[in-house]
């Protein structure tokens, strides 16, 4: 009898501890977007990302090797710091600032919460 009781309790309660990190989480499941010029999906927006300190997000083609990265990220393609992701390589392994082909890209994003390093490892689309 008491284990049910203790089950309907954190049944019950379970979303009063819901923390920023699960809903930050859940905003990564935009994966899809099209850089084609065209205004609409043409960078990866990463929800809630400035409720979060010492974030990094990296990319990786499907042979692994490191595409992208940035620390910190911006959600903002126009701020001049280029550390949003466009489509563009910004890293030595190929030509700076050149188009990536479409494919399936995976990433890897690291952020600080609650003083511990997270990582949440997730694939993204990208479409031109």
């Amino acid at each position: 009898m008491k284990v049910k009781i203790l089950f309907v309790f954190l049944v019950i309660l379970a979303p009063a501890f819901s923390s920023k990190a699960s809903t930050f989480m859940d905003s990564l499941n935009y994966n899809y977007f099209t850089p084609n010029g065209d205004s609409i999906n043409d960078f990866y927006k990463i929800e809630k990302l400035e409720t979060f300190r010492d974030h990094k997000f990296s990319v990786f083609n499907r042979w692994g090797d490191l595409v992208f990265s940035a620390s910190p990220y911006s959600n903002n393609p126009n701020d001049g710091t280029n550390t949003t992701f466009v489509g563009l390589c910004n890293q030595p392994l190929c030509i700076f600032g050149k188009e990536l082909p479409e494919g399936i890209y995976m990433y890897q994003l690291e952020y600080k919460f609650e003083d511990k390093t997270t990582f949440i490892n997730g694939k993204l689309i990208l479409k031109r």
